[in-house]
């Protein structure tokens, strides 16, 4: 099981208890919101055109956004890069 795996299990299992708080700006997130904010970003990113293996450059104005990214890029075996 990898990270992925984890954040999909327990978005089933445990959809209304806190994943992550973001220390930027303090929002807090369920394992449901997590997993779909995860789901919402990488399909946006697929629509774009984006394909295993391509490399993503990132300007994070949020912690927030950069948490799920991160996530979205490691199950799709896609390189994240932070600019």
């Amino acid at each position: 099981m990898n990270i992925v795996d984890l954040i999909t299990r327990n978005a089933e299992y445990y959809p209304n208890r806190r994943a992550i708080i973001c220390g930027d700006d303090g929002r807090e997130f369920t394992w449901a919101e997590y997993n779909k904010l995860i789901n919402q970003f990488g399909n946006g990113l697929i629509k774009m055109g984006v394909q295993k293996g391509d490399r993503v450059g990132i300007y994070p104005a949020q912690q927030s956004r950069m948490a799920y990214s991160l996530f979205w890029y490691n199950e799709n075996w896609c390189c994240s890069v932070t600019i």
